[in-house]
């Protein structure tokens, strides 16, 4: 049996690589591993620039810690005060997306996870303030204040969290008409898309199409190691 776990890393947009590179091969995330990209994501929220690209993605078989990893994060950056968005199940993403809510989804979770740090941090509150006052709901127009407040604020920094991101691949490269596919092809399924402006970790039980689709320019921004278990 052979089991691939992916890791995929910080680069600065200026790196120049001619591919991957790999890291030490692990068997499992044990503790050790965990802490280490816990560390790793951490340290690229508190340095963040909108002009660099950090991405994790860990893929593997049930069982060898891949969640568990997404979830120490997620609760690491709530203790130390990083406002980070956690989606358990991407599935639930893509059915919103389906039903043209895949911003209110994502806007909602933030709101829900994130909101003693949304009206601690003025920039934040500026982009949600509509919402708290109860003048609109959370929606398109404000993921676009968001947007343009990243651009105006380049070390702004907002994690992303996503288990069981297959459900994005499957929904890109299904070649249906629904509204999850040009979403997520835009925002999400490219690493160089809108939604490079987040801090990104990515989970996923089977990885193939994702790598597939990675492009040589797509490669300056990740670092990606494969892990080999036999038996």
């Amino acid at each position: 049996m052979h089991i691939n776990v992916c890791l995929s890393f910080f680069f600065n947009v200026s790196t120049h690589l001619s591919g991957f590179q790999g890291r030490k091969p692990i068997d499992f995330l044990l503790h050790t591993e965990r802490v280490d990209l816990v560390q790793e994501f951490v340290n690229a929220m508190k340095n963040h620039h909108i002009d660099d690209s950090f991405g994790i993605l860990i893929s593997g078989p049930n069982g060898v810690g891949k969640s568990a990893t997404g979830l120490l994060t997620f609760l690491v950056c709530a203790a130390k005060r990083l406002p980070c968005i956690y989606i358990s199940s991407a599935v639930e993403w893509v059915s919103d997306a389906n039903e043209n809510r895949a911003a209110n989804f994502l806007l909602e979770l933030f709101v829900h996870q994130n909101a003693d740090l949304i009206v601690s941090d003025p920039v934040l509150r500026g982009v949600f303030d509509p919402f708290f006052r109860g003048d609109e709901e959370l929606d398109s127009g404000t993921m676009v204040r968001l947007q343009r407040e990243f651009r105006a604020h380049p070390t702004l920094a907002v994690g992303i969290i996503v288990d069981e991101v297959q459900a994005i691949t499957t929904a890109v490269v299904s070649g249906g008409n629904e509204p999850a596919r040009p979403y997520f092809r835009d925002h999400w399924y490219n690493w160089q898309g809108k939604g490079k402006v987040f801090v990104r970790m990515d989970i996923a039980s089977s990885h193939g199409n994702f790598v597939l689709c990675i492009t040589f320019a797509q490669e300056l921004f990740i670092r990606q190691s494969k892990v080999h278990r036999s038996s």
